[in-house]
């Protein structure tokens, strides 16, 4: 088999079959070859008897052009799956953002302080229409109450809450495509302990007030600052005794001298997060005469005398027999205007523990002297 050398050289072509069956080896120069290197016959005619073919010899001849298309070895085509760009930065706030600072301070009659400074919208890339406020919303829950105030609106304050209830206070901005974000926090009862120690004294010695404040009536807190107030038994005026703050323990105590029977109570102005409170307990302070007793003997004669405070001119005193285990009365008398008695009891001989009582009014408890003990010939 001869193959013209063109100008570009021998251009030979080996292609794996293309049809299965075929016998086709490849394509030489746009010519069929066998797999023998022959030609192929063309179809119809017997391929059997092909002799041997001669061995293939390259002579420089004429240029050769082919016009048949040259093959080409291709493959079935790759599917690709297009997938979308991946943006490297977020979308556009389709909303504003929550609101900062945010601030709920309890009041007096059940009102409510809430404070709060505008969204912090950032750079200006995020500065679209869609994150402007327009206003805000704000809502008391449980309850469900939204009260909407303007955009330049900073606080409000609600009313007709219940001081003894735990509210979640939240404020949202609210923009052309709706509201962002909330921003809560809680607004929660106060607790107010108190008590009087001890309950019962004599007077003009000290009685110790103290107690707690508690955020929802159980977390003791530290450094809350309460107002004291004391009625005597009989006014109807609650009077200021003093301010006192809690301390690390979130305990606060005072000590007072009541002049008399005296009630106490505390009260709590609030504050960020904590409602006002006043003590829901107004423990007494029950003040008793203190009596001092002295006695003389000259035989049978014995004179019990001393003094009644606070002075107070015609109080009445009573002497008493300690008999059979029971205290008896055998004599009284009325103090003078410096608070001063004297009570003379002739006995008969013998050892006598007396006493001395001061009867107690309106304002003051009885009050009871020492045993004194005393011998008469």
């Amino acid at each position: 088999m001869r193959v013209w050398q063109g100008r570009a050289g021998v251009v030979v072509a080996a292609v794996a079959a293309a049809v299965a069956g075929t016998g086709i080896v490849g394509l030489l120069d746009g010519v069929s070859v066998g797999p023998a290197g022959g030609p192929i016959a063309a179809p119809g005619t017997a391929n059997a008897a092909t002799p041997e073919p001669d061995p293939v010899v390259v002579e420089p001849g004429p240029t050769i052009t082919s016009t048949a298309p040259r093959p080409r070895v291709t493959s079935a085509p790759a599917t690709f799956t297009s997938q979308p760009n991946i943006a490297t930065t977020s979308a556009a706030p389709t909303a504003p953002a929550a609101p900062v600072g945010l601030k709920v301070k309890g009041q007096p009659a059940g009102a409510a302080l809430v404070e709060w400074s505008a969204p912090d919208i950032g750079d200006a890339a995020e500065a679209t229409p869609a994150r402007e406020v327009t206003g805000y919303k704000v809502t008391v829950n449980p309850v469900g109450i939204t009260q909407t105030v303007p955009a330049d609106a900073r606080s409000v304050t609600l009313t007709g809450l219940d001081a003894d209830s735990n509210y979640a206070i939240a404020v949202q901005a609210v923009g052309r495509t709706g509201e962002g974000a909330p921003t809560s926090l809680p607004l929660t009862r106060t607790g107010l302990p108190i008590t009087v120690t001890p309950a019962t004294a004599p007077f003009g010695t000290p009685v110790t007030l103290s107690g707690r404040v508690l955020r929802n009536t159980a977390w003791a807190t530290a450094g809350s600052e309460v107002l004291l107030e004391s009625r005597a038994l009989g006014e109807t005026t609650w009077t200021p005794v003093g301010t006192v703050k809690t301390d690390a323990a979130g305990t606060w105590r005072l000590v007072t001298r009541p002049a008399s029977t005296t009630a106490y109570r505390v009260s709590y102005p609030g504050a960020y997060g904590m409602w006002p409170a006043l003590s829901a307990k107004t423990p007494t302070a029950t003040v008793r005469y203190l009596v001092a007793v002295r006695a003389t003997t000259v035989k049978s004669k014995v004179t019990v005398s001393g003094a009644v405070r606070p002075v107070r001119a015609g109080t009445r005193v009573s002497l008493q027999r300690l008999t059979g285990g029971k205290w008896v009365t055998i004599s009284g008398a009325d103090t003078a205007a410096d608070g001063s008695y004297a009570i003379p009891r002739t006995f008969a001989k013998g050892v006598w523990p007396l006493r001395v009582v001061a009867t107690g009014g309106t304002t003051l408890a009885f009050g009871t002297s020492g045993q004194v003990t005393v011998t008469t010939k």
